[in-house]
């Protein structure tokens, strides 16, 4: 017999980023288009149209700051499952679910494909390590990004290189073992709004007219 308790995810606001009224750059290649949303893992009837794999490369060429990273709206491409053995040590799983399998229980914590969330802080070298939250006034979750995996988008759980021995992530202080898997997504027109907001000077040539004096 099987007893389940919902874990409901509370989706976090979206950051507003105005245009800015600024000329746009040219969308760097990893947005260019929906087929590099397919190389990312996902589930059935999850329409990941109109979004991107978020990458160091992305960050890179359209030189985001931290603080713009935090100001964008991220998407799990995928669903993942976060579990570990209940014991009698376990007593905080009110917002959690509890699984009874073969006669050991579990604490299960569910993220569905698509849920909404926010950069909160970075590790170190933030072309490798980002920190994710899904939940207001909750943990958030370590995503990292390897060339070789998911588009070289940031992930939910690292490639077996980087695993150490019980293969765990750690979220509020826990040790969870992964079933699933995920990349972040970005949508591409959030991705233009924070590039039109950055200022781009013209340039000034010694033949030009000299520009007005300033007021």
């Amino acid at each position: 017999m099987i007893r389940r308790f919902a874990l409901l995810l509370v989706p976090l606001a979206t950051a507003s980023c105005g245009d800015g009224g600024k000329p746009p750059k040219t969308p760097s290649p990893a947005a260019s288009g929906d087929a590099a949303a397919g190389a990312v893992p996902s589930n059935p009837g999850c329409d990941l149209n109109g979004k991107v794999p978020f990458t160091p490369e992305m960050i890179k060429q359209d030189n985001l700051l931290d603080e713009e990273i935090r100001q964008l709206q991220f998407y799990a491409s995928g669903a993942f499952t976060l579990r570990r053995e209940f014991t009698e040590q376990v007593h905080d799983t009110a917002r959690h679910k509890l699984v009874v399998k073969d006669g050991t229980t579990y604490e299960e914590i569910q993220v569905p494909c698509l849920t909404p969330g926010l950069v909160a802080t970075f590790g170190p070298g933030p072309s490798r390590h980002i920190f994710v939250t899904f939940e207001a006034n909750s943990g958030g979750i370590d995503f990292f990004a390897y060339p070789s995996r998911n588009a070289g988008a940031f992930s939910v759980f690292p490639p077996p290189e980087a695993r150490d021995a019980s293969n765990a992530v750690v979220f509020e202080g826990n040790r969870y073992t992964v079933e699933g898997d995920a990349a972040l997504l970005i949508e591409r027109e959030q991705l233009a709004s924070v590039q039109n907001k950055k200022r781009v000077l013209s340039g000034l040539k010694a033949d030009a007219p000299p520009p007005p004096p300033a007021k």
